[in-house]
């Protein structure tokens, strides 16, 4: 089975599928609605401020209320970084060196890969 052609909602991601995917938006939206989690209008990559709430960006799946709040540019930057690595690198070196972004993958087998195998210490 080839897990990396669609669009992105129906791709594997850090070792998730898209049906394991789709619970933890599921999950993440009715935290959002609980005020479990609460909408940032700040970016944890590029740290800008924005008049409205941020997406968020999801790296483990195992846990359905690890996000990061994240805008649209970086968000596209992290989802590919995979086929444009020279582009991911040069857009994170002129972030914060401390950012949990900084470690990510930049093998595309990763995608199918479980997030502890990938991270065995976390971000």
């Amino acid at each position: 089975m080839n897990r990396f052609p669609g669009k992105p909602g129906q791709r594997w991601y850090s070792g998730a599928d898209p049906a394991q995917r789709a619970w933890k938006l599921r999950m993440v939206k009715a935290a959002v609605a609980s005020g479990d989690i609460v909408p940032s209008c700040t970016c944890s990559v590029c740290e800008r401020t924005f008049p409205y709430a941020v997406g968020l960006h999801s790296e483990d799946y195992g846990d359905p209320l690890a996000v990061y709040p994240i805008c649209r540019q970086c968000h596209f930057a992290i989802h590919i970084r995979f086929w444009r690595p020279d582009y991911w690198r040069g857009y994170i070196a002129r972030l914060n060196p401390d950012g949990w972004f900084q470690p990510l993958s930049l093998d595309p087998e990763a995608m199918a890969r479980a997030f502890e195998e990938t991270y065995p210490f976390g971000l």
